[in-house]
């Protein structure tokens, strides 16, 4: 069993509590990565979040990868309307970003947005974490990690 730390970044998360729980989860041993989800409507919205993101990150050692969630708000977020052609390309443009940096990069969803809402052939150079809660995956693609719950503590 293996714990890591995945950073949750929102532009208006506070800064301060993002670098308390780097510096201490890194000082603990424990590795850590960065989720961000995106509200990006175009390539160079991707790459402006993904500098922010490399920006925060640049004083730590981030040991896993680096993260976009493109899924949407219900209806109510600004990139939630796009096309699968232009969702997978504010993929690339991020991950292309984050490895320009020098970190891992990754695309995190769910099976059904794998599926239907980004074409994975284009991001097969990237990690995926795979968002499918039941006890054996039923997800078809390629998929490095596999979170199985939204629940869960660490005591």
């Amino acid at each position: 069993f293996q714990f890591r730390v995945n950073l949750v970044l929102r532009q208006n998360q506070q800064i301060d509590i993002v670098n308390h729980y780097i510096f201490h989860a890194l000082r603990a041993g424990i590795p850590v990565g960065v989720y961000f989800f995106t509200q990006a409507v175009d390539v160079v919205e991707a790459v402006e979040e993904a500098s922010m993101v490399t920006a925060l990150c640049r004083d730590y050692k981030i040991t896993y990868p680096v993260f976009i969630d493109v899924e949407g708000l219900g209806g109510s977020g600004r990139a939630d309307g796009l096309d699968v052609e232009t969702r997978t390309a504010v993929s690339q443009a991020f991950c292309a970003t984050i490895e320009s940096e020098g970190y891992r990069a990754g695309v995190y969803s769910s099976r059904n947005w794998l599926n239907q809402m980004l074409d994975m052939d284009k991001l097969k150079d990237y990690v995926v974490w795979l968002a499918e809660y039941r006890d054996v995956p039923i997800y078809q693609g390629y998929y490095h990690m596999w979170q199985y719950t939204s629940g869960g503590s660490v005591k």
